[in-house]
């Protein structure tokens, strides 16, 4: 049974929780489109030019947080579906493969494997440190490479399913409050972790002085100034309010990296893979919500079809501004 977010204490940011910086509004009266959360919504803008994140506000309170959890993914192995739809799942079938066949033509599929470990493939394998490591798949596939893997994962449902999965450790505490050993960890890695963090920086910080010198911090997440959040503005799946906290560009994410005392900072946007923020993004921009897809539910044909188009304008905008990426990769060395 959902809880009301009317109930969790919640604390407000007029100002960038960020920078301290002054910010304006950028939506307002918005709802959890993705699963059980009660409540409205908004998000603010940072107008420092040298910070400019997105922001939610108010935000839960850190003790509450969780139980904007509390059907999240992470607790499911696998989606199935339970609603038939017949011409959706012929017309996800056709597009699917069709854009295989062109992300093949377009040397996506090379990308995509890339993205999928993180680019950590060539490196040889020592200890690694998921933080948001979920159920553990892709702590799983790090452990197959031959890495030593480790992980945080607050929610402890889905801790214990990472652990069964993996054998590996599985904190649920947060990195500042677990005094890890300092200089520990070859490589750090957050697979769209880093917006749901209320003081992002302090988890650099902390990232900072328990990698080993020369280790490399990973992390992926949702860009607020590409392609998808321009397309659907406030029907962007990425927003997902109330769980997304603070969303990043190029410049913030490089500014956070940087505040924290990472150099050799490299940012790139992940071309490949896009049908799924597409596709929600315009089930939500039609529907007001895309619950359903999350509880065996499938898109219309229409969303399917209207998301291949996105994915194709998507890869034409990224090779012309790679800033346009809907979502972005940092790597950074301690």
């Amino acid at each position: 049974m959902s809880e009301n977010i009317n109930q969790i204490a919640v604390e407000n940011f007029e100002k960038c929780p960020l920078c301290g910086g002054e910010t304006i509004l950028l939506y307002s009266d918005l709802e959890d489109r993705v699963f059980e959360a009660n409540g409205k919504f908004t998000f603010r803008k940072c107008l420092n030019p040298d910070c400019t994140v997105w922001y939610l506000n108010p935000m839960p309170a850190d003790d509450e947080i969780y139980k904007c959890y509390k059907t999240y993914y992470t607790h499911d192995e696998q989606k199935k579906y339970k609603t038939i739809r017949p011409l959706s799942l012929l017309t996800r079938a056709i597009c699917k493969s069709n854009m295989s066949i062109i992300e093949k033509c377009l040397g996506l599929k090379k990308e995509l494997h890339f993205f999928r470990y993180m680019g950590l493939q060539q490196n040889n394998p020592g200890k690694l440190l998921e933080i948001g490591c979920g159920n553990g798949k892709k702590l799983l596939m790090f452990k197959e490479l031959g890495w030593d893997v480790e992980g945080i994962e607050p929610d402890k449902h889905a801790a214990e399913m990472a652990k069964n999965k993996t054998g590996a450790v599985i904190y649920t505490d947060s990195i500042e409050k677990l005094n890890l050993e300092a200089d520990k960890y070859d490589a750090i890695i957050m697979h769209h972790v880093v917006e749901h963090f209320k003081y992002p920086t302090r988890i650099l910080n902390e990232c900072f002085r328990v990698l080993k010198k020369k280790g490399t911090l990973v992390l992926g997440t949702p860009n607020c100034d590409g392609y998808g959040s321009k397309k659907f503005g406030a029907d962007w799946f990425a927003l997902e309010p109330p769980r997304h906290l603070i969303l990043f560009n190029n410049k913030s994410l490089t500014k956070l990296a940087l505040t924290a005392g990472f150099r050799e900072i490299i940012i790139k946007p992940k071309i490949s893979g896009q049908r799924w923020l597409f596709e929600t993004s315009e089930e939500i921009s039609s529907k007001g919500d895309c619950k359903h897809l999350y509880h065996g539910g499938i898109s219309s044909p229409k969303s399917i079809i209207k998301s291949v188009f996105y994915q194709l304008k998507h890869y034409q905008l990224t090779q012309a501004d790679p800033a346009m990426g809907n979502e972005i990769y940092m790597w950074c060395t301690k």
